[in-house]
C-alpha cells in the first residue's frame, strides 16, 4: 500500500478524499485577493469543503464585500480546478452569506471529471504576498 506524509499525518490510498481536499485548499489559498487580504476560511465536511468570508480580513474601503467576494470567487475556482487534477468534479452550492458565519459556498465532491488544463497554471502563477510600500 502506498502512503504519503502531509504535515506529519500519514495517508493511505483509502484516504483519497483528504488528499483531494488538501490539494483544493492549497490551490484556493494561492488565488489572488484584493490587497492580499486573503478573505477566506475553509472547513472540511464529509462531502467536501465549506468556504467562508473572513470579515476580520476585509478592507475598510470594501463596500458590501465586493472585493472580498471577487477574491473568494477566484479561490473557489482554483479549488474546483485542483479537484479536476484528481479527476473529480465539484458541485458548487451558494451559501446563505449572512452573519455570523458568512458562508459563501459549499464545494461538494461529485462524480468523475477530466483534468482541466488550467489546473497546471495555478502553481506557476506568482503572487506578491508582501505589503505595499
Amino acid at each position: 500500500m502506498r502512503t504519503i506524509s502531509l504535515q506529519g499525518r500519514v495517508f493511505s490510498d483509502r484516504d483519497d478524499m483528504e488528499i483531494i481536499l488538501k490539494a483544493m485548499i492549497e490551490a484556493a489559498i494561492a488565488a489572488p485577493s484584493p490587497d492580499n487580504n486573503q478573505p477566506w476560511l475553509f472547513r472540511t465536511t464529509q462531502e467536501g469543503l465549506k468556504v467562508y468570508l473572513a470579515p476580520h480580513r476585509s478592507l475598510p474601503s470594501d463596500e458590501a464585500s465586493m472585493f472580498d467576494l471577487t477574491g473568494l470567487g477566484a479561490a473557489i475556482e482554483n479549488a474546483v480546478l485542483a479537484a479536476s487534477k484528481h479527476r473529480r468534479a465539484v458541485d458548487v452550492l451558494l451559501g446563505a452569506f449572512q452573519a455570523p458565519e458568512w458562508e459563501v459556498a459549499e464545494l461538494r465532491l461529485a462524480g468523475n471529471a477530466s483534468p482541466d488544463p488550467l489546473a497546471e497554471a495555478i502553481s506557476a502563477r506568482c503572487t506578491c504576498r508582501k505589503p505595499y510600500d
